[in-house]
């Protein structure tokens, strides 16, 4: 999904570009744009990030004992953050140590970050902070924004995702001339479906796989 996102914004004819909910970073590192700011409420995702950006290389091997230390661990971290999502089921939070078919979430996580993100993001500025307070001056900047799915889990460190508010932002923002793009299952009236993709997942083992339509809303986009 990530590169059919990353043409759309590449296509757009804005200098700017913004992303609010950095997770994984796998749109980011495809967008070409002169400035590009990265945020995340997750502190310990932008340690990570900026960690990557100074050369670190993620650890290859997660044991379990490892995984359990960590989530009771009281102190963010590079390697918090990348054990919390990168070696947890369906990425989420401290969601439970992935393992089983014979392999190795750890090393999968690192090469991806290793080989596929990190030579894509040096330029980036990263920072820790609430979709909320991201700053744009003038008009017509470009917003990804891929925040907690309706009637799925959220961000430990966000807390309950607030949905309306959410919106009554995206909105806001748009009416200052913004390029507005989110990624969610549907939207308020005013939103355009610009691309759609059926996708399958799962958030634990025990889970069944599940099939959703998830499609990118926009406003303001040409």
């Amino acid at each position: 999904m990530a590169a059919d996102i990353a043409a759309i914004i590449n296509a757009c004819d804005a200098p700017y570009y913004v992303e609010p909910f950095v997770g994984g970073a796998s749109v980011l590192a495809l967008v070409k744009k002169e400035h590009r700011l990265a945020l995340d409420v997750e502190s310990n995702l932008i340690w990570m990030w900026k960690a990557v950006q100074q050369g670190w290389v993620p650890p290859t091997e997660v044991s379990r004992e490892l995984y359990s230390a960590l989530r009771n661990h009281p102190h963010d971290s590079a390697l918090k953050g990348f054990v919390a999502y990168g070696c947890s089921w369906g990425g989420k939070f401290f969601g439970g140590y992935a393992s089983g078919d014979d392999r190795n979430f750890a090393d999968e996580g690192s090469r991806r970050i290793t080989n596929k993100v990190a030579p894509h993001i040096k330029d980036v500025f990263f920072d820790c902070c609430d979709y909320k307070d991201a700053e744009a001056y003038g008009e017509g900047w470009i917003f990804y924004c891929d925040p907690p799915f309706l009637n799925t889990a959220t961000y430990s460190a966000g807390g309950v995702f607030n949905h309306q508010e959410f919106w009554s932002w995206a909105d806001s923002m748009a009416n200052m001339g913004h390029v507005m793009l989110v990624s969610e299952t549907e939207a308020p009236d005013g939103w355009d479906v610009c691309w759609e993709k059926e996708v399958t997942s799962s958030y634990t083992a025990l889970e069944p796989m599940t099939k959703r339509s998830e499609k990118l809303f926009a406003r303001n986009l040409d």
